[in-house]
């Protein structure tokens, strides 16, 4: 998915799902991953006194960005389910669990954040910039950064186990919800709900025999 088309898909409040190619979606989001490394790595290359302004806002509107592409492809799977969505969305959900943990593990990106936190300008921030940095800093610990690299490594592996089992639960639930269904045979049972819900039903049910 070229960068256009992830940009048009996150104008606005509500995303154009009608517009969307499932098979663009992976593309999209590493498209996204990777600005949000060449962004981490110019930062820290260029940006000497780290503040809010210079390094913890671009940052935060660059997850942000990423996050809300995240939700769109995680909610297309709850709601238009199909096998190849499945696999996309696990891919997807593997690489993004993959990028949080790299930065994460980013000493010097986390010693930036430090220096934010220890720095004279940290007080003049507003108590939600404040909350910002500090759960930057407790992510950052939470997700390894201090441990040495063989415990680094181990900590990678679990995160990508643990989200390829999630993506599996998800994978259960949907097949659950989805092979369920209920017979109803007296009306009353179903008064108040609208004609169009209740016809589509009995289409449905028609079809399935």
């Amino acid at each position: 998915m070229k960068e256009k088309k992830v940009d048009k898909h996150l104008a606005n409040t509500l995303p154009h799902f009608s517009s969307m190619n499932v098979d663009e979606l992976q593309d999209g989001l590493n498209a996204l991953l990777e600005e949000g490394r060449a962004l981490v790595n110019d930062l820290l290359e260029k940006v000497d006194h780290h503040t809010w302004d210079n390094f913890a806002e671009p940052l935060e509107l660059q997850d942000e960005k990423i996050n809300k592409f995240f939700v769109i492809i995680e909610h297309l799977n709850m709601v238009a389910n199909t096998d190849k969505l499945t696999d996309i969305y696990a891919a997807c959900k593997k690489d993004h669990v993959a990028y949080a943990t790299e930065l994460g593990q980013n000493k010097k990106l986390f010693d930036a954040y430090k220096s934010i936190a220890d720095g004279d300008e940290y007080k003049t921030l507003t108590p939600s910039r404040k909350k910002i940095v500090d759960n930057m800093l407790r992510d950052f610990k939470l997700s390894g950064v201090d441990l040495p690299e063989a415990a680094k490594k181990r900590y990678k592996q679990i995160q990508e186990e643990l989200s390829a089992l999630t993506a599996q639960f998800q994978k259960n639930v949907l097949d659950a919800g989805n092979a369920w269904s209920k017979h109803i045979f007296d009306p009353k049972s179903v008064s108040g709900i609208p004609e169009t819900d209740l016809k589509t039903a009995q289409e449905r049910a028609e079809k399935k025999g």
